[in-house]
């Protein structure tokens, strides 16, 4: 029995090293640096793994070459001309599914929608984030965009809203979007590759891990886990078990040939390996999330930087010294932030007076509340909620 197994990427060699067709038939991971092709026998087994993509004389090779089945991925089977694929071999793909694909194709992959509400479920578990963010693969795959839809909907039952990073829209950076996720944040990426993007980004803004951001990946990839600094908490889906499932598909394809149509077979087994990506917030985190709530609760009450000091229970100094190291603003500046914002939904939500709406919210200078909502917000707070009243007309 022939196969030829056609993976481009380096990446994926780790995850079809681990398929059970023949495990001491296989090399082990890490193996294989720098070859083109390597070729096993035993048993009458006949295993060709290549890093060559599946063009056309490749396909006609294997044609000759009487292979009785292919393994490739995603990549590849894209790029291939399905009218090239010999129709007397059985082809399995991991990671995608084509229901146009030829007859003789089937498709194995992991439950994608099950690994994003699996990371939605572990990232809430940890129970301490102010905001959840999700970034795809800049390249458009589709099960990076199904484990983005499942995160955000696995989060949206439990009424958490998710901010998904848009690598189409030029108008802003994976930086910006990063420094805008209200901290501590968890963000989930689409596989360990994004994941380890989104930690160098944060290493170059000065933002801390997993203090101000946890991040999560997918794969378990330990070359890039293990070596990523800090190291990569990642959800690791079942690849031997889709192996298994690859090798189970090109049996029941010899045995029925004739299949009707091309069929799709998903692995919904996953857990999470914990690094220090998610580790346990420090207490510094947890002084300034107690300090957050505090402000946020009393905003209104014109509370000062003594107030939140007293609060916490801590020296002046370290409370200012945290704020620099994980909010980049004063304690002051947190409290008028906040302040100011309770100022504009309540101008958006109430039939108040300026007046009014400025006692309500702690402020007793009205001239000098104009002179800072319209330095914050560009436009006057009355000139505001007529925007805002004629938006929410249209």
């Amino acid at each position: 029995m022939n196969f030829h197994i056609s993976l481009p990427a380096p990446l994926d060699l780790p995850c079809i090293f681990q398929v059970s067709i023949h495990r001491s038939v296989l090399p082990s991971p890490g193996s294989t640096g720098g070859y083109t092709s390597l070729s096993f026998h035993q048993d009458g087994l006949h295993l060709r793994i290549s890093k060559k993509t599946l063009e056309p004389n490749i396909l006609h090779a294997i044609k000759l070459g009487g292979y009785n089945g292919i393994v490739t991925d995603e990549d590849s089977y894209n790029s291939m001309p399905k009218d090239a694929i010999p129709t007397q071999t059985s082809v399995v793909v991991f990671g995608t599914y084509d229901p146009n694909a030829p007859k003789n194709v089937f498709f194995v992959q992991n439950d994608n929608a099950a690994i994003g509400r699996f990371g939605g479920q572990y990232l809430f578990g940890l129970g301490r984030f102010r905001s959840f963010g999700f970034v795809p693969t800049e390249v458009k795959h589709g099960w990076s965009q199904i484990r983005a839809e499942a995160f955000a909907k696995e989060l949206g039952r439990r009424k958490i809203a998710v901010h998904v990073f848009d690598h189409a829209d030029k108008s802003s950076s994976l930086k910006a979007y990063l420094v805008g996720l209200q901290k501590p944040a968890a963000v989930m990426a689409a596989c360990d590759t994004t994941a380890l993007e989104v930690i160098e980004t944060c290493k170059r803004t000065k933002l801390a891990i997993p203090g101000q951001i946890s991040i999560l990946g997918v794969d378990n990839d330990e070359l890039l886990c293990e070596f990523g600094n800090p190291t990569i908490s990642s959800v690791l889906p079942r690849h031997d078990t889709v192996g298994e499932m690859a090798v189970t598909a090109l049996a029941k394809m010899f045995r029925n040939p004739r299949t009707s149509k091309p069929r799709v077979t998903i692995c919904d087994k996953q857990t999470v390996v914990e690094r220090e990506s998610t580790a346990p917030l420090s207490p510094a985190t947890h002084l300034i999330t107690s300090a957050l709530d505090f402000i946020r609760q009393n905003a209104t009450k014109a509370i000062t930087t003594d107030d939140v000091v007293r609060h916490l229970g801590v020296s002046r100094s370290l409370a200012a010294l945290r704020f620099r190291e994980y909010q980049g603003e004063t304690i002051r500046e947190v409290i008028l932030r906040t302040r100011l914002e309770e100022v504009k939904k309540r101008l958006a939500t109430t039939q108040l007076s300026v007046t009014k709406v400025a006692r309500v919210c702690g402020f007793t200078d009205i001239p000098h509340l104009q002179v800072v909502f319209k330095k914050h917000f560009g436009v006057p707070m009355g000139k505001w909620r007529r925007e805002f009243s004629s938006q929410d007309q249209g």
